[in-house]
Order: structure tokens, then sequence, then C-alpha cells
């Protein structure tokens, strides 16, 4: 506790003026900051412009370069390369004459964002003169040449010169010169950076040398006035210390007072005097006086204490509000020894204070004896009171105050709803529970604080609770609240089952005899329903029972799927117009009438739609069948037609019982369609899975797979479609036999791409199942005529040039292709897809194995099992046949000097080469690396290893290098080696190791051929 606060003076002016410089001081070097950085963005902005323009000036020098280095790559020899090196380099060059000619005219454009307004005139007498001149002559002389054929581009063409010319010479010079004018623009903008930011710096330390002389200096000179003041008011302060009613002293360094005011003297029944000089620590009792010792030592360092700490809650009466005092870690409670003898209990309250000679203290000390006191009758009270509330039997008791806060709450009640005292005691009602519980019990606890007493019925969890709120009066009024919670859930259900009993009594009593007839009516209904084979059957059997007891005129099963209503069955006293109204218009109701039946029932007294008032209809009832989702929203529509009359209960009771056996019925009815339906469909796809085993050719897989899923499907005709390039047939596979010879001409006849929908479907690749084939836009009038209603096409995999497609047709009459119609069509279009793919994937891995990638000539496994072929047949039929093995010279040379692709180019040309030089029957094999091979049969050497027949094959192989130099490889050489059958041997290893052997021998005598030549 503390004495009277001082009002602060006002601060003159002279204060007020030195803080409005320091503050505009302040505000200016802000705005300085942020100005300053505003304008280094916007320099580094233009600085990042003129770096992109530095780049792509640049950068033209660098497709000048290449754009001529392509163009020289496009002459002889290089022409000679394979067409797609060549159109390689081609899009090489057209690609960089167009980003050369689209660089330059951004370039040239002072909007292009690379310059600012002022550059306008500089950028056109740069870009529009002699430079802009060059570059146009240079693109056209490349486009020239990438426009010249390659048997017309000759390697003294004028135009590659020329544009080699310029590239090292007068353009390049010109880019050099757009380039070194971009980079001085770019410095001069980084120059103007440094100097913005060393006049930011002198700012700055302007400013700040101001605010030391003008600020700081006069604040000095006011902290030398303030100290004077401050002695003043302490003078002042102990004046009111000393006439202050509570006990309050100063104690020096070593704990001594050395100020002590009169009413602590009087509190500890001593005079002011005589207690100078002691310690505080000498006025406790002796067992506190170690544990007031420690306080005062912590005080002196402002470090906490937890010494006997608590808590103190008092009530004030002031807006009759209730607030605890938290006794912080600054006081604790000290029993002190009066003079007389007697004890005191005091709070002490110590601040440090520092003094002339250290750090002293400020000590408040309140008597506490009467708040104790009273504070123990309260804490007695609460005791009986927790007491009584912890064994209050199947509920709970609580007090609250005026901030609807939780003091006490306990009771058996409390746990069998999830709650405790801990979470409950210090929170507040809508800390504790569901906003809607809060809401409904916070008017009760404010009445209770008003004086008023409440009892209601509450509902928490699933649970019911009597709640009475009752207001505790007090010396001052009410301030407290208390709720006495009992569980009443027992007596509320048994008050309900009470009342349900009575109710539902009246009610069977009212209706015995209408339930009697409406159950006599649904006995038959049900015995009539357990028969029906057919939708149409339970659709019947309903009308016939249940219109005479509801008073309907019709009766109508609707189905609604995606907003689209459709109508199964109708039966009931109808003109022939409204009946085909009905079933060609099924969406007859709003919208907002299905969304409202697939919520319930709807029963209409008058309906307002105008279709059916046109009709006569007045009343409308709509019943929906039991949910299904694989169904859908299906309802039950009754209609009535003449008087107005509402639906009765046992009539809205009988068409909801009579709508939940038609579902049932049809269940019944659909299962058994499904069941017979997933059998053949199960039976179908076993026999169309086993058609892949059967080892049969691809259309024959797929002609088969259309006759088991059209029959099972209910097609009247189904058919194999096969295209070819624009060409396409049909092969009927399965008929019904009613289809007409007519039709079946129209079907199998030729059509060229873009006759039928089929073609369509051969483009996207997408199944296209069409129900109204009449209605299709691309539905043939021939078809139409013939008898063709719905209709699919799905198509199936490719193999190699030929497509294949299944077509179905159902004749004379429409009827919607189903999901497991689908289904089946697709499981058939995957097994065809399947068995084609198969046939495929064999085929190209037996072509991978047996063919080498880069050449495309037969590899060496293929070589192995032909040389062993030829063998043995030469053997059984005494033939004869050569082996020649070849090696490649030259390819390390191609390799080091043109790159791996041109020599990869040389194995292929080399290859080909040798190819076309041989017979046809004559096989060329690639063994790797550079080395090839070949098989001639009938060809063979006499005895000397001679003769016209390996002349003739030596000759084609010097024709073969000759070409290969032709073409651009005039380094490239062979060696050979030649063995016959069976002059060599009859072995297949022994001659190809021969041939092996003289191919070695020649290669050495070619290289010592090259020896000698150098």
């Amino acid at each position: 506790m503390t004495g009277p606060a001082i009002p602060p003076r006002a601060l003159p002016s002279g204060t007020k003026t030195l803080r409005r410089a320091y503050v505009v001081t302040l505000v200016t070097l802000g705005t300085l900051s942020v100005g300053s950085n505003v304008i280094l963005s916007a320099q580094m902005t233009a600085s990042r412009s003129d770096t992109r323009l530095v780049a792509l000036a640049g950068r033209q020098r660098m497709l000048s370069q290449r754009i001529a280095w392509d163009a020289q790559q496009l002459a002889p020899p290089l022409a000679r390369l394979p067409a797609v090196q060549q159109a390689g380099l081609r899009a090489d060059l057209r690609r960089s004459i167009g980003e050369f000619s689209s660089a330059h005219l951004r370039l040239r454009d002072p909007e292009s964002g690379l310059y600012h307004a002022r550059d306008a005139a500089e950028v056109r007498a740069l870009y529009s003169g002699r430079l802009n001149a060059s570059v146009q002559a240079f693109v056209a002389a490349s486009t020239r040449v990438l426009n010249l054929p390659t048997g017309q581009l000759l390697a003294g063409n004028a135009d590659v010169g020329w544009i080699e010319a310029q590239a090292r010479g007068p353009l390049l010079a010109q880019l050099e010169q757009a380039t070194t004018r971009a980079e001085q623009r770019s410095t001069g903008y980084i120059s103007t950076l440094n100097r913005l930011a060393w006049i930011r710096v002198g700012l700055v330390l302007t400013l700040l040398t101001a605010l030391g002389l003008f600020v700081l200096g006069p604040l000095e000179r006011r902290n030398r006035n303030l100290l004077t003041s401050l002695t003043r008011e302490r003078n002042f302060a102990r004046t009111i210390i000393d006439t202050m009613g509570q006990g309050l002293a100063v104690t020096d360094a070593r704990a001594r007072f050395t100020h002590v005011n009169p009413a602590l003297a009087a509190m500890l029944s001593h005079a002011p005097d005589s207690l100078t000089g002691q310690s505080l620590t000498d006025l406790v009792v002796p067992t506190e006086r170690s544990a007031l010792t420690d306080l005062l030592a912590q005080r002196a360092g402002a470090e906490p204490l937890s010494v006997k700490e608590t808590q103190i809650r008092e009530t004030q009466s002031q807006e009759t509000q209730s607030r605890e005092i938290q006794i912080n870690a600054a006081q604790a409670h000290f029993q002190f020894r009066r003079k007389d003898g007697s004890v005191m209990s005091g709070m002490v309250n110590s601040v440090p204070l520092m003094g002339t000679d250290g750090l002293g203290a400020v000590t408040v000390i309140t008597d506490l004896t009467a708040h104790e006191t009273a504070e123990r009758d309260v804490r007695d009270r609460e005791a009986r009171y927790r007491t009584l509330a912890a064994h209050f039997p199947e509920g709970a008791v609580v007090l609250f105050d005026r901030d609807l806060r939780y003091l006490l709450a306990d009771g058996a009640g409390l746990e069998s709803v999830g709650l405790r005292r801990e979470t409950m005691e210090g929170n507040t009602v809508y800390d504790i529970f569901p906003p809607q519980i809060a809401r409904a019990i916070a008017p009760d606890h404010l009445a209770a604080l008003q004086g008023q007493s409440s009892v209601r019925e509450l509902e928490f969890g699933s649970r019911t609770y009597l709640v009475q709120t009752f207001p505790v009066p007090g010396e001052e009024g009410v301030q407290y609240g208390t709720v006495i919670v009992r569980d009443v859930t027992g007596q509320v259900h048994a008050r309900t089952a009470l009342e349900q009993q009575a109710a539902e009594l009246a009610q069977l009593a009212h209706e015995a005899e209408s339930a009697r007839q409406d159950a006599l009516a649904l006995a038959e209904l049900t015995r009539s329903l357990g028969g029906a084979r057919t939708l149409n059957d339970v659709t019947t059997s309903t009308f016939d029972l249940l219109v005479p007891s509801i008073g309907a005129t019709w009766l109508a099963l609707v189905k609604i799927r995606e907003g689209q209503a459709r109508l199964l069955a109708l039966h009931g006293q109808v003109s022939p117009e409204f009946r085909t109204e009905l079933e060609q218009h099924s969406a007859f109701l709003g919208q907002e009438l299905w969304q409202a039946a697939s919520l319930g029932p709807v029963y209409l007294t008058q309906t307002t739609e105008p279709k059916l008032a046109a009709r006569g209809v007045t009343g409308l009832a709509i019943v929906p069948l039991p949910h299904k989702p694989e169904r859908g929203l299906t309802v039950l529509v009754a209609g009535r037609r003449g008087q107005v009359a509402p639906w009765s209960g046992p009539q809205r009771a009988l068409l909801e019982a009579g709508a939940r056996t038609v579902c049932a019925a049809w269940e019944r009815v659909a299962l058994l369609d499904d069941l017979r339906l997933a059998a053949e469909h199960a039976r179908a796809l076993v026999e169309v899975s086993q058609l892949t085993e059967a080892g049969l050719s691809a259309q024959e897989v797929a002609q088969q797979a259309c006759a088991i899923v059209g029959k099972v499907a209910g097609a009247d005709w189904a058919g194999l479609v096969v295209a070819q390039n624009d060409q396409a047939r049909t092969v009927t596979a399965y008929s019904s036999g009613r289809a007409s010879r007519a039709y079946m001409d129209l079907m199998t006849r030729g059509l060229v791409r873009g006759q039928g929908v089929m073609w369509q479907v051969f483009d996207s690749g997408k199944a296209n199942y069409v129900n109204d084939y009449a209605a299709h836009e691309g539905a043939s009038s021939e078809l139409i005529q013939a008898g063709a209603r719905s209709v699919l096409w799905v198509p199936l995999a490719r193999s190699h040039d030929l497509q294949f497609m299944l077509c179905a047709v159902r004749l004379y009459q429409k009827k919607d292709w189903s999901e497991q119609d689908q289904a089946l069509f697709g499981a058939a279009s995957r097994t065809v897809s399947m068995a084609l793919e198969r046939q495929k994937r064999l085929q190209e891995l037996e072509s991978a194995a047996l063919n080498d990638r880069l050449t495309g000539l037969a590899n060496r496994r293929a070589f192995e099992l032909d040389l062993q072929r030829l063998a043995a047949e030469a053997a059984r039929h005494q033939l004869m046949f050569t082996v020649v093995v070849i090696d490649l010279d030259g390819l390390k040379g191609v390799n080091d000097s043109g790159g791996h692709a041109h020599g990869d180019a040389l194995l292929h040309t080399f290859g080909q080469r040798l190819k076309a030089a041989f017979r046809a029957e004559d096989r060329v094999y690639r063994l790797g690396g550079d080395e090839y091979a070949l098989l001639l049969p009938h060809t063979a050497a006499d005895a000397a290893g001679t003769g016209a027949d390996l002349s003739a094959v030596r000759q084609r192989l010097r024709q073969t290098i000759d070409q290969t130099r032709a073409v651009g490889f005039p380094a490239a050489g062979a060696s050979a080696g030649l063995s016959s059958f069976p002059l060599d041997g009859t072995a297949a290893a022994d001659l190809v190791k021969l041939a092996d052997h003289r191919m070695y021998a020649e290669k050495r005598s070619h290289q010592a051929q090259r020896l000698s030549a150098t």
C-alpha cells in the first residue's frame, strides 16, 4: 500500500519545443531514408533494364557467329549428311535467324521497354542507320542460304562466303559498338547510385549533429531543474507519510529504521522515536525473524520471494461487484509483538530505496487481525457449503458471482456429464458450456442476481436435468447465486412414455377400423406382388389394390436422375393424349417438387402445375420409394380428378406402405433380372477371355468376341469393322435372324473415310453408345429405314496398319444400352486389344532381338542363327555358300574429328550401301562396332580361293567403299576376309574363324601400304 498519488506537473513550453524538434528530426531521417530508398529502387530498376539491354545486344554478336557457322555447315561436304541431320541443321539456322531478327527489331524500338523516353533519338540514330542496313542484308543472305535446296548449295556459294565475312568483320564491329554503348549507359546508372548513397550518408550525419546541438543539450539542463523539483516533492511526500493511517517505515542499508510514521508506532504500541535505530526483525516473533531477514534481503535485490505468500479474497461493495486481490511476491504475512506483549498479524510490503548510504527500503505494514478473523469465518462457511455440495446425490450444487463466474462447484453428478470441479471453479458459464447451453441458462443466472428464482428442464448430452436457480441474499444485497441440478432423466422418460401410450391408445382406437381395412389391402398387395415377374406386373397390382382405398384416379412410377424425370409405368383413367404427353415429356412436375420429394412425401390438396391442371388433375401425392443409391430417386405419384379434398392420414400411410411394398417387389424382380443377366454376362466374359488362349489371329479373336457379346447383350446384329488407311469393310459376326437382306447389304458394304459415325469413333478412340439412333446427328437414313434403332461402336486396338472396331445394332425397337451392356462390350474391347497387343509385342521383341538399332541390319544373333541354318541346308542338299567378314577402317578418325554422331552416320551409310550392293537373297549383318558380315548363298571359290564369284564379291565391296567416300566420308575404308562351304570347311565356326583370319591379314596389308606411302 502506498501514499496518495501526486499529479505530474505540466511540462513547460521549452520541453515541448525540444520534444517537437526531436520528433521532427526523427521524421526527417525516416522520410530521407524512405525517399532515398525509393530513388535507389527506381535506379536499380533502370539498371536492370540496362542489364537486359547489354545482354540482348551481346547476344546479337553470338547469334551472328552461330548463323555464319550453321550456313557453313550446310555447304558440302557436310551437305551429304543423312536427311535427318540436314533437317536438324536447317532447323537450327532458321531458329537463329528468327531470334536474330526479332532481337534487332526490339533493340531498334524505343518503346520496347529497354530504354527511357529520353533515349528515343539516340536509339533511332544507332539502330536505324548503317547497322539496320547491315542486319537486314545479313538476314536476307542467311534466308537465301536456308531456302536453297541441298543439291544446289555448293561449297563456294557467294552468300555463305559473304555471311562468314560479315560475321568476322563489318557487322561484328557494328554490333560491338552497340554493345559498348549499352555498357556505357549501365556504367552511368551505377555511378548515379554511388553518388546518391554518399549524399544520403552526408545528410544523415548533418541531422545527427543538429540533434545533438539543439535537442540533447537543452534536455541536460532540463534534467538538473527536475532534480531540484524532486527534492521538494520528497519533502512533501514525507509530510503525507507522517499523516497517513497505514504503518510506514524507511530503513537504511543496515535495515535500521530511519523514519517511522505515527500510525506504525501506534500499531506496535511504541513511541515513534523509540523505534528509530531498531530493525524490523526485532519486532516480529523470534520464530519468524529468519524469514523476515530473508525477505528484506531479497527485496533489496528486487528479487521475488515465496515466504508465507498467500492470496487474500475480499469483497468490495462498489458497483455490487466482487474481485480477488492477489498479493504478489513483494508481500508477506508476519506476526509482530507489541510493547504490551500481544501479537498482531501484519502484511509487509517492501520496496528498495536508494539512499545516500546505500540501498535501503520503504516498508508498509498493514494490520490484518480483523481481516484474518473475517477470512476464517468465510473459510468455515465455505467448507460447510462444499461438504454439502460434494455429497449432493445424482446432481450438483454450484455457487456463482455477479460475473457469472463459478466460485464453487461440486456434486456426485458432475462426472456423469463430463465436468469436474477443478475445470468449473474460476471459469464463467460461457467458458464451460457449449454456446446453446450457455444461452439457455445465462438468463436464469442473471435473474437470480436480481432476486428471482427459476426452474427449468435442460437436455445435456443424452440426459435430462432439472435446473433450479436461487439468489443468495447478503448484507449488501444479492451478490451471489446458487444452482441446484438434479438428474431427472428417468422421471422424464417415464412421463413421456405415459403420454405416448395415452396418445397411441387414442390413435389406435380412432383408426382401428381404417387400419384393419388398410392391413387387408396391404396383405393382398403383398400376396399379389409375390408372383410378379416384371415391373409392369408390380405397378398393375399396386394400382388395382391401392387406388380404391386412396381415392386416386391414376398411379404412376417415375424415376428422377440428374434433374430429368422418366416415366416407368402409368395406370388408371387417363386419356391417350395425356398418356402420350406424360411418356414423351415426363418432366410434368416442377423442379422444386422433385427436390421436395427427395426429402420426403409431398401431399398437395390442389396442384398448381399447369400441365396437370389443364388435364383436370386436382390432388397430387408424391411418395419416394426407399432410397437405393444404385437406382437413384424413384417416386410413386398418385393423381386425383374432380373434387378437391385433402389426403387423410390413413391414405398417406397406405401410400407410403404401398411405396415400400412396391420397392421390395421391384427389388425382387430386378434381382432376378440382374442374376440372369449377370450369369449370362459372366459366361460371356469367360468365353471372351478364353479367346486369347486359342491361338487365333487378331481378326479371328475380334470376330468371335463380337458374336459372343452381341448375342448376350440382346443385339440383333453385331459385326467387326476393319479399317485400313481411308477404306473400311464390315464382317458380320452375329445375327439373330431379324436383320433383313437389305440391312445386311448396307452394313457389309465398304465405306470410305467420312461415311458414317464410325470414322468419328476411329478418330476419337472412344466408344459411342447411341440409344436413339434416329435422333443422332450423324445417323444414316438408309440404316434407319432398314430398322436400326439403337447402335454402338466400340474401338478395338490397332494391328500394324489395320484398325478394328466392334459394332452392334438393335432393330425395329429402341432399347437403351445398359451399364451392364457397356461393361460387356468394354470387356470384349479389352480382350481383343490384348490379343492384338500381344501379337504386336511378340513381333517387336522378335525384331528387336535380331536387328541392329543403328543400321537396321540383322545383328550378330541373327547371323549365328542364319549361318547354322544355311550350313545345315548346304550339307543336306550339297549346296555351297560363302561367309564374308568385313572390318570398317577409319571409324576412329571420323569419331575424333566429327564426333560420335558423325561416326554413327558412317556406320549407317556403309551398312545401307553394302546392303544395296548385293543380291536380294544375300544377307548383310552388323556384328558390332565397326565389324560387318555377309552370307552369300550359292557362291563359292575354287581351290585357290579365287574364282568369278569371289571376284564379283570383292568388286561389290570396292563399289560400296567408293559410294561411302563419295557421300562425305573420304577417309573410309574396309578390310574383308572370305571363306567358302565346303571348300574351306563344313563347320560354321571354322568358316567364321577362317574368314576372320583372312580379314585381319588384309587389314595388316592395308596398314603397311599406308605406312609406305607416308
